[in-house]
Formats: structure tokens, sequence, C-alpha cells
């Protein structure tokens, strides 16, 4: 954050309708304030490639006839460029990646989804969460305490996401983004265990 600015990051996450951002060096990690609703908004604009929807509770309302009272619009706003968050998707499947085991720690291999997903995982003593998507669908459970409590089970948040997303997705589905035309593929190898991970990446 120091490298990018603190002011930079607090404007982008007002786009997001992110409001009272305290500014300090710990905010690109994650510590302002929001609710599950308002996170779930930003994953869902990586979801839908760069463009932002203001959640909305309620999609229609109709009478006993079927006759629609109320429905709501769904007004869309570019954030993000189309490109650079495709590429970000991809990148984001790496909880779920065997190849990084050895040198790293992804949170969501013994999770593994039938449909593809990106995820993003986070775990304090008091709180667990998961966020995952992908074009069909965004998924934010949060599991923490009312007093900050230590939690028995800081792996549950991961295990009601995986029978959710298998819930919604319940076919083994490998189709995803479309890549754009001007990144590339290389694969990474782990030679521990012969287990290959393709990554892509924007071209010079």
């Amino acid at each position: 954050s120091l490298f990018v600015g603190l002011n930079n990051i607090k404007n982008l996450l007002s786009h997001f309708n992110i409001k009272d951002i305290k500014l300090n060096p710990t905010i690109a990690l994650g510590t302002v304030e929001m609710s599950p609703l308002e996170l779930t908004a930003i994953y869902n604009t990586f979801a839908s490639e760069g463009v932002y929807y203001k959640p909305q509770l309620i999609k229609e309302v109709k009478d006993s006839y079927s006759n629609s009272l109320y429905k709501t619009s769904s007004p869309s706003t570019r954030l993000l460029n189309k490109k650079t968050s495709i590429i970000l998707n991809y990148l984001l499947q790496s909880p779920f990646d065997k190849a990084l085991g050895s040198y790293a720690n992804p949170s969501l291999i013994n999770y593994q989804t039938k449909a593809r997903f990106s995820a993003k995982t986070g775990t304090t003593e008091s709180s667990s969460w998961v966020v995952g998507y992908n074009p069909s669908y965004t998924i934010c459970v949060y599991v923490g305490t009312d007093e900050n409590e230590s939690l028995k089970n800081t792996s549950l948040s991961k295990k009601m996401f995986l029978e959710i997303a298998n819930s919604l997705c319940p076919k083994i589905d490998t189709s995803f983004y479309e890549i754009p035309i001007t990144c590339k593929e290389f694969t990474l190898t782990n030679k521990l265990n012969n287990l290959e991970t393709k990554i892509y990446i924007k071209e010079k």
C-alpha cells in the first residue's frame, strides 16, 4: 500500500461504495471494515470481468396473478480492466492448485469443487471466510464469533463453501473465462510430485 498510495486504495474502494475507510499501511492486507455483502460485491466485480453491480436483495415482486409490482434494475459500472480481471481470475485458482503444494500452502487444496472456481480465503483465531466465484456464481461464506472468541473449527467456512459450490454447480465443469488474445500461457512444473499448473500472463 505504501507503493500504490493509501489515498489511491481509498479512492478505488470508494467506487465499490465502501465508506469510512481509515488510512493506514495495513489496508491493502484487508483491514478495511466491511460487511460480507460489500466484500462479495467486490469479488463479484472480478467474476463479472471488471464490471461492478450494486447488490440488490430483491429481484422482483409479483402479485397472486403474476403481475409484476416491482422489479429491480441492475445498473452496471466498469471499474476494472477486463483483461487484468481475467488474469486475476486465473491466478486466484491457486488455492486449489496441488502443483503449488511444495512451496506454498494452497488453502483449498482439500476442498476441490466440481466446477472451476477462483477463490480467496482468510483466517484469524476468531473468524474464517471464503469468497469463491466463476462466470455463473459468486459465493461468500463467513464464520465468526460475536466477542472474538477463538473458533473451535476454522475449516467450517471452507466446508460450507464446498457444499454450496457443488450444490450450485453439481457437474464437473472445466470451462472458465475466455483468455484474451494478448495473454500467453506458460506451464509451471512441480518436480517433487510431477504436477503441473498453467499460468496466464500479459504479453509485453
